[in-house]
């Protein structure tokens, strides 16, 4: 039998039909603002996307609202927990979020060793997080178990190599969702700077399913890239039509420029080998061939 936790993941990624709420650059979302299990409306791929492009384009729209909601629910558990008066947050490990339904969340934070439950946070539509400390700590079922070794082994691994400079936040989940074998991990750089934009350096890595093996592990951009969200130099009163980036990993835009426009609200128009793209939010177009050198 499957695991619950799959189980409401595959719904989740299924479900996709209602908006989440809207996050903003740089900030993390109101501790009584729980996300909802259903993101941001998944797009179909637009008509304008070349044919051999669009299943990649596909995958990149329904990662991107994954990636979004994980975060969110992510932020606003991580914001509760460290305002709930418990002093001893510091033997906490990592987390990880997962949705328990269509309409709830679970984020898990892990102690000890071997690695135990020792606070939850539940988070539901329009209801206020839920703070609990699991005393004594509980083990995770199966599947969290190999949720939080997989995490844990993306980590070590950039650890040792040295691989990033920035602040690394975890997203975990079956990589079944989308149609692969093992486990899924992002780790998606953030910063702690105000109206700033990161696009990358973030990192895809999928792992064997019990999370003790790396199969791939690779960077989804070339550098590390934070623009500003509102340059300054803009007319008063002015707003900006999007952000601008090249992109020379894949020849079109990736989850990681889909979760960018979910995060702050922008358009982020994204130059690859192909051409020129228009990210805006969970929707991805094709603008037109790279014009000539």
């Amino acid at each position: 039998m499957r695991d619950a936790v799959f189980g409401a993941l595959a719904v989740l990624a299924l479900s996709c039909g209602s908006p989440a709420p809207n996050v903003h650059v740089a900030t993390t979302p109101a501790p009584d603002a729980g996300p909802s299990a259903k993101p941001e409306t998944e797009a179909e791929v637009d008509p304008s996307v070349p044919a051999d492009l669009r299943d990649a384009v596909k995958r990149s729209q329904h990662a991107g609202v994954l990636l979004a909601a994980f975060d969110h629910a992510a932020a606003v558990a991580s914001d509760a927990l460290r305002g709930s008066g418990n002093t001893d947050l510091d033997r906490v490990l990592g987390f990880l979020a997962y949705p328990t339904d269509t309409d709830n969340w679970r984020v898990s934070f892990f102690v000890g060793d071997p690695p135990a439950i020792g606070f939850r946070v539940d988070l539901g539509r329009q209801k206020a997080p839920s703070v609990q400390r699991v005393d004594p700590p509980e083990t995770p079922s199966a599947q969290l178990a190999a949720m939080f070794r997989a995490r844990q082994t993306v980590i070590a691994t950039l650890k040792a190599a040295n691989a990033s400079t920035q602040r690394l936040d975890p997203v975990v989940f079956p990589a079944a969702i989308l149609g692969e074998s093992g486990m899924l991990v992002y780790m998606l750089a953030g910063t702690d700077r105000d109206d700033t934009v990161v696009l990358g350096k973030h990192w895809r890595a999928r792992t064997s399913d019990d999370g003790t093996k790396l199969l791939e592990l690779e960077p989804m951009s070339k550098t590390a890239l934070e623009l500003p969200a509102h340059p300054r130099n803009l007319p008063p009163g002015a707003t900006p039509a999007g952000l601008y980036a090249t992109h020379l990993v894949t020849p079109y835009p990736l989850e990681s420029h889909v979760f960018a426009s979910l995060l702050s609200g922008l358009s982020i128009f994204v130059m690859t080998s192909r051409g020129a793209w228009k990210v805006d939010g969970a929707k991805i177009t094709y603008v037109g061939e790279k014009p000539p050198q």
